[in-house]
């Protein structure tokens, strides 16, 4: 890895039985940069995500983000990546306040510093007035934006987003 390299993915191979999804993937990513994945549907760019996030493992290959290994070192890794799906997992019955105190103390986030960071992330995609709203009466829109809250909870150093800006409207996307 170079100096200022954030991601290393090297040889990545993924598998679903016999199928293989992903054929030896290499690439780098210099801090300071923005990359977005562009392909069909079904080139398995959902699937290279998940496994830069850590929730899918890889058959073969090395990931790298900030010198740390995803398979060696998994929750040093996972602490410095968040990760927003393309369907943002709901809990009906939650507030946006209970989902972001949840998601922070997943993420291990101190219980002294949660209501800050919830503060700062509900500021930061502009959730303030629907803290203590029911996450059922969230529109799509909304539900997104808690998504992105709940991946910036941890303050991640990496930020891995799938399909960011599906569910929300031109105005919410800037």
């Amino acid at each position: 890895m170079g100096r200022n390299d954030v991601i290393q993915v090297s040889g990545l191979i993924k598998y679903y039985g016999e199928h293989r999804a992903i054929d030896g993937v290499d690439f780098t990513v210099e801090s300071g940069h923005i990359v977005a994945l562009l392909g069909l549907n079904g080139a398995g760019k959902t699937t290279i995500l998940r496994i830069l996030a850590g929730d899918l493992e890889p058959s073969a290959g090395s990931i790298k983000i900030g010198g740390h290994d995803l398979q060696s070192e998994p929750n040093n890794y996972r602490r410095r990546v968040g990760f927003l799906p393309e369907q943002v997992p709901i809990y009906p019955d939650m507030t946006v306040d209970e989902y972001l105190r949840f998601a922070g103390a997943l993420r291990g986030v101190a219980r002294t510093e949660l209501s800050q960071r919830i503060d700062h992330v509900c500021e930061r995609v502009a959730l303030e007035a629907y803290r203590h709203a029911p996450l059922a009466h969230l529109s799509h829109g909304f539900r997104k934006r808690l998504g992105i809250a709940a991946t910036i909870i941890h303050n991640p150093e990496f930020v891995i987003l799938d399909e960011p800006i599906n569910e929300l409207n031109p105005i919410q996307i800037v």
